[in-house]
């Protein structure tokens, strides 16, 4: 494998996306069309799921490759390199190198190939109920506001708006979008169910610069899926939902 690319801060904002979820041991698959996570998250409580085509990068060759790497020595790695016009990076048997032309020297590191690589999971198809869309940056405003009540985050989808609730030791927070205001809706079935806000957050502080828009999609007691689109690709995001009997999502 061996690509070259100039967009390097936004390459940087996609893994940082991608380390929301995965904290240690990150598998990348790079076919000739375009490179792939595909991967269970850390925490065993959702899935994280990337694809950039090859016409995102200025070179891309690759045959059909799969690595494993520290995502932690990854990043860092990466950010050597933020404020260089241009990487390379390829790989041999062992390690994944990056590098650049500086001043007419050579700048130059090396990340460590992890040998039990991980295959990509399958992933059951969902009859989710509603998928909207809105603006990124509202989504991460309202899941900041949420995370300082100290709850959950209930999503209830009704015939005219989404509406986000977070009932915690705090107080209650609402955010709500209404259809055809300031919200996309591409199906909207009644649905509604309850998510884990702090993660809710962090993903989506992170989407936010990737992406001006994100889609969500769920169901009655069913994975959330946010999805970042890319100019050549995207971050979709699954998360489990939390079953208590205390919320009524029947």
């Amino acid at each position: 494998m061996r690509l070259e690319l100039t967009n390097i801060k936004e390459f940087i904002g996609i893994f940082n996306a991608v380390g929301t979820v995965i904290h240690v041991d990150l598998t990348i698959h790079f076919y000739p069309d375009y490179m792939n996570i595909n991967q269970i998250t850390t925490a065993r409580t959702g899935m994280i799921v990337v694809n950039i085509g090859k016409e995102y990068f200025d070179s891309y060759r690759a045959e059909d490759e799969l690595i494993s790497v520290d995502i932690r020595h990854f990043m860092d790695a990466l950010k050597m390199f933020k404020n260089t016009k241009r990487v390379v990076m390829e790989t041999d048997e062992a390690y994944l190198y990056l590098y650049t032309e500086m001043d007419r020297k050579k700048k130059r590191t090396s990340v460590a190939l992890i040998a039990n690589v991980q295959f990509d999971p399958e992933t059951a198809p969902v009859d989710f109920k509603t998928t909207v869309k809105l603006k990124s940056d509202s989504f991460k405003d309202a899941m900041k506001d949420a995370t300082t009540m100290g709850g959950d985050a209930v999503f209830t989808m009704t015939p005219t708006e989404l509406i986000v609730t977070t009932r915690g030791e705090r107080g209650t927070n609402t955010d709500s979008w209404m259809i055809g205001d300031n919200m996309i809706a591409l199906t909207s079935k009644e649905a509604k169910a309850v998510y884990q806000t702090e993660l809710l957050y962090d993903i989506a502080n992170k989407g936010a610069s990737i992406s001006k828009d994100v889609m969500i999609s769920f169901a009655n007691d069913f994975p959330i899926k946010l999805v970042y689109d890319l100019e050549h690709g995207g971050v979709m995001y699954y998360l489990a939902p939390i079953i208590d009997p205390k919320y009524d999502t029947s």
